[in-house]
C-alpha cells in the first residue's frame, strides 16, 4: 500500500514541475527592475556679497568712461543690480548685472 501512495506522490510531484517549467516558458519579456538614485548636494553656508563681487568685477573690467568715484551700485532686483553714475544730476545707468549667489559669476543683463 505504501509504495502506491508513494508512486502518486512521485507522479504528483513530476507533474507539477513539469508544470511550473511549461508556464516559465512564455513570451513575455521579463519584467525588468531599476532603481534611482537622488542625490541632493547641500550647498555651503558660504552666502557670497554680491555688491562686492559687482565692485571686484568692476574694478578689473573697468568696461566704462566714469571715474571710479561716481560708480554706484544699488539693487534693482530680486537678483538685479544696476551701476549708476552718481556724478551726473540724472544719475545715468549705466548698466545692469547678476551676481549668482552660489558661484560669485557676474553676468552682464541687457
Amino acid at each position: 500500500m505504501s509504495r502506491i501512495y508513494a508512486t502518486i506522490i512521485t507522479a504528483a510531484a513530476i507533474l507539477l514541475t513539469a508544470w511550473a517549467i511549461h508556464a516559465n516558458d512564455r513570451d513575455d519579456p521579463p519584467v525588468a527592475v531599476t532603481e534611482t538614485i537622488t542625490v541632493t548636494a547641500l550647498a555651503p553656508d558660504v552666502t557670497i556679497d554680491t555688491h562686492a563681487r559687482l565692485r571686484r568685477y568692476l574694478q578689473s573690467y573697468d568696461p566704462y568712461n566714469v571715474p571710479r568715484e561716481c560708480l554706484e551700485i544699488q539693487t534693482a532686483g530680486d537678483d538685479l543690480l544696476s551701476v549708476v553714475n552718481r556724478c551726473k544730476p540724472d544719475r545715468e545707468v549705466l548698466g545692469r548685472f547678476h551676481v549668482d549667489k552660489l558661484t560669485g559669476a557676474v553676468v552682464r543683463r541687457r
